[in-house]
This record gives C-alpha cells, structure tokens and sequence, in this order.
C-alpha cells in the first residue's frame, strides 16, 4: 500500500493540491505535520513533475527529510544538496559524501530532469560557477576518439579525480598499461578505456568486486568532482586576481599551492569569484523552481547566526574577498515562481507578503515510546477515532495483530488505502508508509518509525552512497617499508621489487631488509614463504640477523609452547564432548512474539549468530559460545533472545558486565524488553543501595528473579541461583583473574554466550575451534549515517561551532586530549568558547569508581561535553553523544583513532568527528597519510575492518593468554597461527607428508614491466595470480583477465603465463629431468612414464612438433628441442607453446 494514496482518495487534501498548484507567489501552510507536508509535495510533483527545491533549517534535518523523501517517491526522483556551514567549509577537510551528492543534483539540473531536491539554509543560499562554465567542466568520450592518455590523466585532475592503485570508490581512476579505469560521479559501476595507442578503442564498464568488464559502451560523460573547476593555464590569471585584492598571508599562500595542485577544492570555496566572475546562485541554475521552507523563521534565525559569525570570522581571517560574494534569502526568493512557507504550528512570517494561508490541522504523532500498552489505552479510549497502523511485511505485522487479539480490539486488515474503514483499527503492509494525526479528519497513520522512534532500519539510498566511498584499497597487501616474517631467516623489512636481468631472463623479486642492511631477494611468484608482520599496538619488531641461530632459537622455544596450547585445546574439546546440558525445545510462539518486537532489520552476520546459539541450546552439549563484532552489530539482541528462550523455559539468567555504566544500560534495555512478557529483571552492582541488593539476592535464590544483570558483585559467594540456565557474560577479557576463576565455577554446568568487541581472526577462530564455538559478526548494521569526518588546525571558531550544533540538537560531545595536564585547560577553554556548555573531566589516573560516576552522570544528560584522554576507546555506549573532537590526532595510531571515532555515529543521527593538529605544526608524512586514511573511510564497518589488524592481536592475546600474546609480538600473529594448527594437528595425530617442492628452471622470464604495471602491490597480486595457474582454462583465464583490467599483455608477460602452465605439467605428465641449454631444451620421461607410453602415441603427438628428436636411453623417452631464431623469441612461435600442447597429449 503506498500512503500517497491517502491524499488522492481525500478531498481535502486534493482541495489543498489544487490550491497550491495556483498561480500564487507566496502560500503558507500551518499546523501541517512534517510527514503530511512531506506526502503534500510529493502528490505535488506526482501529479506535474518539476523541480521543487524543498529548503530545511539545517543539514540535520535535511538529511532526515532524504531518507523520508526516497521511502516515498525512490532514489531516482530524489537529490540531495547538502552544504556544511562556511567557517567548516572554508576550514576543514570534508568528507566526500555531502560533496558527491552535490555533485550528483548539479548534474540531473544542468541535464533538465525534474526532481524534489532537499538542501539546508546554506544550501539555499550557496553559490556556483556560472551555468556556462559548469557545461563546460562536463565531457564526453567515445569510442574512436583520438586523445593522448596523459591528456585524459589532466582532464581527471583538473576535474578533482583522484588517482588510485585500483578504481573502487566514486572519484577515482586509475591507469594500468594501455587502460584508464574512471569512476564518474553519479554513475552505478565504473568505465575502462581502452587505447590503442591514442585511439579509445573500446568503453566498457566492470565490476568492483572482481575488476573485470560487464558491459560494452559506446560513449560516456564525465562529471567533476567538485563545484569548483578551472584549467591549469587559467591557475597564473586566478593567482594575479586574487593578490590583486589580498595580502599574501600563510593562510593565502597555503591555498594558492591547494589551488595549483588540485587538492581540497572544497576549502577555496570563497575564491569562486576569482575562478568564475560569472557565478550565481545556485538556485538560479534551475528552470522554474517552486521552494519549499519548512519552517522559515528558524531558516532566517539560522542566517543571522552564519552571518554573525562569518563577518567575525572574515575579520579575523583578514580576508578581503568579493563583498557581495555572501547571498541572502532575501536576495533569492525573487528567482522562485513560487515560494511555500510550511510550519508545524501556527507560526507568522512578518518580512513576507503571503498571498495565500491554508491550515491543514495535522501533527506529528505522540510518543507511544515502545510501549504497546499506550496505544492499546489510546485506541479504547477514542473509540471513534480511525486508526491506519503499518508495518514493513506481514511477519513483523503479526505482532500487532496479536497483540489486538489478546487485548480484545477488533481490526481490518487491508490491502489498499480505499479499504480503509472509517472509525475502526485498519492494519496494513506498508514499505513507504509515513505517520501523522489529521484532528478534521479523525484519523491516525501509525509506522514503525512513530512507534519506535530511532529504532528502525530506513532504506537509505545514502548508506550506498557512503558504502562505496569508504572500500578499502589493498589494506592486507604489503607497503615498502612494511614488516615481514619469513619462516626461515625472521623478521625482515620489505623494500619494494627489484628487477634482476641475468642471461638475457629477467626476474622480479621481493627485495627484504634485515639487521645490518642485510638483504634477502624473493621471487615475487614464492611471496607465500612471507607473512606481514602483525603484532599488538604499534611496536616496532626488531630486525632479525639474517642466517642467524638467534631466530631458529626463538621459534623452536615458542614452538614448544604451543604445544602446551594445543593440548589444552584438546584436553578441552575431549572434556566438552562427554558433558551433558540442558536439551532445550524448539522455539515458542511467544519467542517468536518477542523477536518480531525487535525495530532493526537484522544483519545476515546477527541472523547467523543467532541461529548458531538456538542450535547450540538445542543440542545436549552445554553451551560455549564466543560471539565476536564491533560495538553497534548487534550482539546484545544475540544475548537477548538466548535469554529469552531460557526464561520461557524456566531457567534463571545472569548477564555479567565489567562496569557499573554499562550494567546499568544493559539493565534498563532488558528490563524495556522482558518485563511486559512478565519476566523480572533486577540490577547488582554498587549502584543499588544495601537493601534492594539483600531483595535481589533473595529473589534470585527463591526463583523470583528472572533475569540479574551485574558487575563482578554477581560473582559473590552469597549469590545463589534457584536454576540458573544461561550465563551471558560481556568483554569475559576484561575480568582479573580472581574473577575468572569465580566465572570457571559458574561455568561448570551451565550455558555460557561470551560477547566480545574486539575482533578474532579467522586463523584464531579454527584453531579453538575446541576452546569454544566461535560466531563473528562482521556485518555493519544498515541503519547507521557515516561520521562526517574533518581533518583541520586547532581552531577555536570550528570547536564552538560544533559544540553548539550539537547541543542544538540536544546531544553531546566527546572532547579528546590523551595528556591529562592538558584536560583541565581543555575545560577551561570549552566554558570560555561555549558558556552554556556544562563540562565534566575523566581520564585513567581517576579511580575506577570516579570514572563511572562522572559516566553515568554524562549518560544521564547532567553533562554536555566531556573530556578524556582515550580512556573512552572502549566499554562505552552513549547514542546521544554523535559529536568527537581529537585534539593532535597526528600523534594516534590508525586503529586507535577508528575505535576512538566509533563512540558517536550510534544512532540514527548524522555523527560527526574532527580530527585536529597543533596549528602550524608540520605534520609527519605517516600522521598526514594516517589522518587522510581516516578521512576517507567513514563507515562503521570500514573502521572495523582497518581496526581488525591491531585489535586482532589483543582478541588473541585476550583468550590464549598474556605469555602467549607476547610471543605473537616475538613473531607475528600468522605464523604463530601456522605453529599452533601445526601442533594441534599432531596432537591429533594427522601427520602432513612434507612434499619437497620440484623447482625447474624455464631459463624464461618472470617479469612484469614497471611501464605494464606501475604498482607494485598490482604487480605482486598479478604474480600471485599467474602462480595458481594449473590448467589451459586457467591460463586463457589470467591472460584475458589481465587484457581487460591492465590492456594487451605483452609477449614476454604471455610466455611468463604459459610458462607456469609448463612448470606444473612438468610435474604432473612424469618429466624426470629438464634442462634448458644454448642450443636445444633437453627433457625426458621417467621410467614408470616411459612404460605406459605406446610407441604410436609418441608418434601421433610429434606431428605438430616436426623439428623434436626422439631417443630411448635407459629405459626412458628422451626429447630434444632444438632452439632457433624463430622459436626461441620472444613472441608467438616461441617454442614453449608447442611443448605444452605436446605435453598435454600425456
């Protein structure tokens, strides 16, 4: 059912559309709901598509009204115009996702396709480059063109493209042999060019994932990257301008280099006039547009306040600029044929002749707040009123149904709007359903969105948009300067390939470091006797002396305590297989009932684990089970329905929570949760005074409490369970050892469910596969906005512009410094730039009990901003917190600042981190490349995955042990994983045959051009790949592979390929010995081979191969090949091809 039909089939709402659809300048709309006036536009571009510019207060707002408006109408109607305050404009390095979907409606404008288009205030008012000169930034390319590649390489920069080893992400290219790879804004896949010397001699389009062409083209256009766009021979005339009217300051110079390099476009945004005299308003690129101001008092209260502070701002920049470079509202509103003014209330605009006043007497629903119980309430009370409640599909339907089936309330269901029955409860499935009370028409819309407000899942189209921005390029690929292992010489550092040409052959090798400028050369194509060096944080491994005993030591000492491991291991599993637990049945219907409660989509990662556990209980072996993902996954509704189904058969259940703070969250979620099933849900820990703990003791040990959650005061002696069935027990690894013990007795004859935020490898995740079953939930979930991230100078103006956005919102703030004679000063600051702000400090030299108490104090909203040093990173779970600013984040490791930046962005708001430097502090090239890196991927699931290398460790370390975690850092993770699966299969008894691997020398090439390929972790994946090769259809494979991704192979990669096709027929097809001189190769078959082989097969297989003498010597078929001029160069009568056509015949 689509909610828009609500508004054809009501005559009120159609009396309104066509009052608005006059030919009237001004109309205001009062009292109409956000979510009507949403519907109301929408039917009003159904009925005639133009473009309807719809104007909110900020880009908060706007980017929710996105998401409402693509539910309603699909992405392919919608554009998105999002611009960030000036002074965090002009300042700060943006993230791409606002910028791309600028880019994105500045496109379908200048293309004539109507859409709704969402901005904000300084959206409204933001200025562009001239219609004229925007055409112009656009180009087009087609098959037959003639253009050098380095010219199309100057195009893609000055267009804002940025080049990159492989083209994944929007705004990117890449350049490989005779191909040009190009991801063009607003496209769905990206384009290979392929030339033919200067010719484009075909288009197509590939896929991300594997890199390989799914489409042919004719034509394509590409789009800049940004709103700004100039030619490099315009730079000298845009520099002489603009010094013309300025000093030449720091600040000016810095952004002349940004302006000649290409770089950070977006900060020169008040050089426009320089670049284009003729720009506008960006409102005045559309043809006819008809504005829409929800709310427009808070719109001019919004434009007074950027205006205040840029005039502040401009003064102390010392900034001349153009001076009527800055729009107005004001100045804009003439441009619209119409404007329509809409308000929730009855609100008055006293600056504007209004022409027209409507009233729709609509508002937003009341909080029902989660509670089904104040509905039910509400629809006896107002018998007479008409009830629509919706739900996304007909499973999660039911629970409403059942829910009016128990509580006596007669329903319809329906499947169109025109059902609707007038006075009663009407159900119905609705994916883009909207909620909102109409008092004239009686009538009540109810959605999951209303009923649980910030819980449910939206279809964002943004989410793809930040999905796609935030790929990671190679992050398990080595980068010179990178530490390895080799398992034979130790840890080494990698230096990049080095090309070796002996005898006319050239090979690639992997050039290794170790102590004392001692190097070690690699064929690339044997990279697996290599690992990356992994250990924890960021120490730095020392060198070892290559050929040394003192690295055989060391392995062969934590080679035998591995073992230890390894029969614990066994030891255990053996223990578990004999154990008996409780054999718990099938889900209920009122398990059932309780998970359709949950708001989310569940992700497939949570769906898996939770099948895993009910599976687990249903079995007769007690429960073991570790459930690991980053915060916000989703592992508490995990722990949440295995709890469930334990009450719902009896058994009692303990969740065991290192802090008070989070104790207490835990505690209130489940008692949200489980008390309307009538479960009871109590809290110990230090917080409850002495006598609600002697009750909750109590209860537990008479059965009347059925669920307690708590800190390690659970694990008292004076704690006894009537029949405890599950223990839950989260971040088990942060427990002392006192408490693990207490937790190994409670373990002993019950189900255990670990939950943990710190990610295990997958090596770790088979290796205890006897330890405990494992679950990784790896999936992010799908209702997060990415972290807006800024890279910029310490700067006051951006800190109080932040805090105050925040807190204009009713959130809260995150202010890190990780030097705790530095947060006292911090405060000072913060109430100096933001009076109204309330601050609060905690660092670890506070004692624990301090910590949580100011935590919790922050957790109920006492506190606005809090600063720390990054005693945050972990353990805390604040929603309303979506704003972190780091003070000297150069100085921060990479993982560090990911789980740092991970504490806001948990809810549904936009979140947004600032990541700054001392000003005028020359940054180091790895904190630079290290905060670039961060700025780039702002995803919560790409921070997992960039974190997973650090956090990996610690996840080892955590369950083998601290001894065990330092012998990681003696020889990194991955082949301290190769030695423990090495004992425990022994201890298994599977013993692996060590097959000596048979090394021929082709006396061929192993190479693959720096001109080819200019990247080497190309070159070395492409070496990897070519290594694999097995059989004929592998070899065509990586050949017309490598034609499509990288352009023609040249001759000698062609040999390369076909010559590791030989090499494994040599191997296979019984050649004994094979040996290649100056004049012949010389081969022969082994004797077993030589039984087997008819003289007449021997004879048919040597037709094609006329100039191969044949003789018999000791029981074995020897073959010459003689080597010419012609068969022995390098193209395609080389004589390799004809001997793995003849081998193939055996």
């Amino acid at each position: 059912m689509n909610i828009l039909e609500y508004l054809t089939i009501t005559p009120k709402y159609q009396k309104i559309l066509t009052e608005i659809t006059k030919d009237i300048k001004n109309i205001q709309i009062n009292n109409a709901s956000k979510n009507i006036s949403k519907a109301l536009i929408c039917k009003m571009y159904q009925e005639n598509p133009q473009n309807i510019v719809v104007v909110y207060p900020n880009i908060y707002y706007a980017n929710i009204a996105y998401e409402d408006y693509i539910e309603l109408m699909g992405a392919d109607k919608i554009s998105f115009f999002p611009v960030e305050e000036f002074i965090t404009l002009d300042l700060v390095s943006s993230s791409n996702a606002y910028r791309l979907e600028r880019m994105k409606t500045l496109i379908s404008i200048l293309n004539n396709e109507p859409k709704i288009i969402i901005t904000n205030t300084e959206g409204y008012i933001h200025s562009v480059m001239s219609k004229e000169r925007l055409n112009n930034s656009f180009f087009s390319i087609k098959t037959g063109d003639i253009i050098r590649m380095d010219k199309l390489v100057d195009m893609l920069v000055t267009r804002g493209y940025k080049k990159t080893p492989t083209t994944e992400v929007e705004g990117t290219f890449s350049v490989r042999g005779s191909i040009i790879d190009v991801f063009v804004v607003g496209s769905t896949s990206p384009y290979r060019f392929d030339f033919f010397d200067d010719e484009i001699e075909k288009i197509k389009t590939f896929d991300v994932d594997t890199q390989l062409s799914t489409g042919v083209l004719s034509k394509v256009d590409i789009y800049p990257i940004y709103e700004i766009q100039y030619e490099k021979n315009q730079i000298p005339s845009i520099k002489e301008n603009i010094l013309k009217q300025n000093e030449l300051t720091d600040r000016i110079k810095k952004d002349l280099i940004a302006l000649e390099e290409y770089e950070s476009l977006d900060n020169l945004y008040i050089y426009l006039p320089y670049i284009d005299a003729n720009y506008q308003p960006f409102i005045s690129l559309i043809n006819n547009p008809t504005i829409v101001f929800n709310e427009f008092n808070e719109i001019k209260e919004k434009e007074n306040q950027n205006n205040f502070e840029l005039a502040s701002y401009l003064e102390q920049s010392k900034f001349v600029g153009v001076f009527d470079f800055f729009e107005t509202i004001n100045t804009i509103l003439p441009i619209s044929v119409k404007n329509i003014f809409i308000s929730e209330f009855q609100s008055n605009i006293d600056e504007i002749e209004i022409d027209k006043h409507l009233n729709l007497s609509t508002s937003n629903n009341i909080d029902y707040n989660n509670n089904i119980k104040n509905l039910i309430d509400d629809i006896k009370i107002n018998k007479n009123k008409t009830y629509l409640i919706t739900h996304f599909d007909d499973y999660k339907l039911l629970f409403f149904k059942d829910t009016f089936d128990n509580a006596k309330i007669e329903y319809n269901e329906i499947k169109s709007i025109k059902e609707l029955k007038k006075h009663q409860v009407n159900v119905c499935v609705s994916k883009n359903a909207l909620g909102f009370i109409d008092y004239e028409e009686n009538i009540e819309v109810l959605t999951p969105h209303e009923f649980s407000k910030g819980k449910v899942s939206r279809n964002k189209k943004l989410q793809k948009v930040y999905n796609e921005s935030q790929k990671i390029y190679h992050k398990d690929e080595l980068q010179i300067g990178d530490y390895v292992v080799h398992q034979d010489y130790g840890i080494g550092k990698y230096l990049g390939i080095k090309t070796i040409e002996l005898e006319d052959v050239k090979n690639d090798y992997i050039q290794i470091e170790f102590d004392k400028e001692s190097k070690l050369y690699i064929p690339v194509e044997n990279i697996y006797v290599l690992e990356k060096y992994l250990g924890s944080g960021d120490k730095i491994p020392k060198l070892s002396k290559a050929g040394g005993k003192e690295w055989q030591k060391k392995r062969e000492k934590i080679k035998e305590k591995v073992r230890e491991v390894a029969k614990k291991l066994i030891a255990v599993q053996a223990k578990r297989e004999l154990l008996q637990g409780f054999k718990y049945p099938k889900d209920s219907d009122l398990q059932l009932e309780f998970e359709r409660e949950f708001p989310y989509k569940e992700t497939k990662g949570q769906l898996d684990a939770i099948n895993a556990v009910k599976s687990d209980m249903e079995s007769s072996r007690p429960v073991d089970r570790l459930i690991c993902g980053d915060v916000g996954f989703g592992k508490t509704e995990v722990a949440m329905r295995a709890a469930f189904k334990a009450i719902d058969n009896s058994k009692q259940v303990a969740y065991l929570v290192p802090t008070t703070v989070l104790a207490r969250q835990h505690y209130l979620s489940f008692k949200e949760r489980f008390e309307k099933y009538g479960a009871r849900v109590e809290l110990l820990s230090r917080f409850v005074d002495h006598q609600g703990i002697k009750n909750v003791i109590n209860g537990l040990n008479t059965g009347y409490v059925d669920i307690v959650v708590g800190t390690h005061r659970l694990l008292s002696n004076d704690v006894k369970f009537k029949d405890l069935g599950l223990l839950i027990i989260d971040e088990e690894h942060r427990f002392g050892v006192e408490h693990k013990e207490k937790i190994k007795e409670l373990k002993a004859d019950v189900d255990v469910l670990s939950l943990s935020a710190t990610p295990i490898p997958r090596t770790l995740q088979m290796s205890l596969s006897g330890l405990r079953d494992l679950s990784l939930i790896e999936t992010p979930p799908m209702d997060r906005l990415s972290v807006q991230t800024y890279v910029l100078e310490s700067n006051d103006s951006v800190i109080r512009e932040a805090i105050r956005r925040e807190l204009g919102r009713r959130g809260q703030v995150f202010y890190l410094m990780n030097r705790i004679s530095e947060l006292d000063s911090i405060k000072r600051k913060i109430n100096r730039l933001v009076p109204e702000a309330k601050v609060t400090i905690i660092h670890g030299g506070m004692e624990k009990d301090e910590i949580e108490d100011s935590l919790n104090s922050f957790l109920d909203k006492t506190y606005d901003v809090l600063v720390c040093t990054t005693v945050i990173e972990t353990g805390i779970d604040i929603p309303n917190a979506n704003t972190i600013i780091i003070e000297r984040a150069d100085t921060l490791g990479l993982a560090q600042i990911y789980q740092i930046r991970g504490r806001v962005g948990r809810s549904d708001r936009n979140a947004y981190a600032y990541l700054m430097y001392d000003k005028n502090k020359i940054l180091t090239e790895t904190g630079k490349k290290r905060l670039d890196t961060i700025k780039e991927f702002t995803t919560l699931g790409s921070g997992y995955k960039i974190a997973m290398r650090d956090l990996s460790i610690r996840g080892a370390g955590d369950i083998l042990g601290s001894e065990q975690s330092g012998f990681i850092d003696d020889i990194g993770i991955n082949l301290y994983m190769k030695l423990l699966n090495e004992a425990i299969e022994e201890e298994k008894g599977i013993i692996k045959k060590q097959e000596t691997e048979k090394v021929v020398d082709l006396k061929i090439s192993k190479h693959i051009d720096e001109k080819y390929i200019y990247d080497d972790e190309i070159r070395i994946a492409m070496h990897q790949e070519i290594n694999k090769i097995k059989t004929r259809e592998e070899a065509t494979k990586i050949i017309n592979e490598f034609n499509d991704r990288y352009g023609r192979t040249t001759h000698e990669l062609k040999i390369y390929v076909e010559g590791k096709y030989l090499n494994h027929l040599l191997k296979t097809k019984g050649i004994e010995s094979y040996n290649v001189k100056k004049e012949a190769v010389y081969f022969n078959f082994d004797k077993e081979k030589t039984l087997n082989i008819p003289y007449n097969h021997i004879k048919a297989a040597s037709i094609g191969v006329p100039d191969y003498k044949f003789k018999y010597v000791n029981d074995r078929i020897c073959v010459e090949i003689p080597l010419t001029n012609k068969n022995n160069l390098q193209n395609e009568d080389h004589y390799i091809y004809n001997l793995t056509k003849f081998l193939e015949n055996f």
